[in-house]
């Protein structure tokens, strides 16, 4: 399902499984669907997570391209504030 349709299927998960919901798409993933619980991962604490190398790796900067989701570390920091400059404040 997550093939043939990957935002369907992530958000009947969401819908489904609530707010932190543990998948196993080719590996153990977490889908954090709650504003609150995504602010804490990519801004609170970032530096307390890791990105799968499925996000980070070549074959995903070759599909996606090297920016802010691909990236983690000090390359993570400087698109993240690259994007804040273009968005300003919030």
């Amino acid at each position: 399902a997550f093939v043939r349709d990957k935002l369907g299927f992530l958000e009947r998960c969401a819908r489904e499984l609530g707010d932190v919901a543990e998948l196993d798409l080719g590996g153990a993933t977490v889908l954090l669907s709650h504003p609150d619980d995504v602010r804490h991962v990519l801004a609170s604490r970032v530096g307390a997570y890791r990105k799968s190398p499925r996000i980070t790796g070549p074959g995903a900067r070759q599909m996606l391209g090297t920016n802010v989701l691909t990236s983690e570390g000090a390359e993570h920091q400087a698109q993240r504030r690259l994007l804040q400059t273009l968005i300003g404040p919030r």
